[in-house]
């Protein structure tokens, strides 16, 4: 993860780039969450996605699901 340039702490910066070019929108809004425990190391995440489109006043409602390693 990329550190967070306020604090150093580690963010989400890298994941949010890697959602926006899987769902492919720039607007979205994540629903929910759940993780898949893999037998060797290979986890899921999944992310439920509730809306997507241009803004947030221009969207489509949708069910999606979009997972990561």
């Amino acid at each position: 993860m990329d550190p967070d340039p306020r604090d150093g702490v580690a963010g989400s910066l890298e994941l949010r780039c890697k959602l926006d070019h899987a769902i492919g929108f720039p607007y979205y809004k994540i629903e929910g969450l759940a993780a898949i425990l893999g037998e060797r190391g290979d986890g899921l995440l999944l992310f439920g996605v509730r809306e997507q489109g241009r803004t947030h006043d221009d969207f489509a409602y949708v069910c999606r699901l979009v997972g990561a390693h």
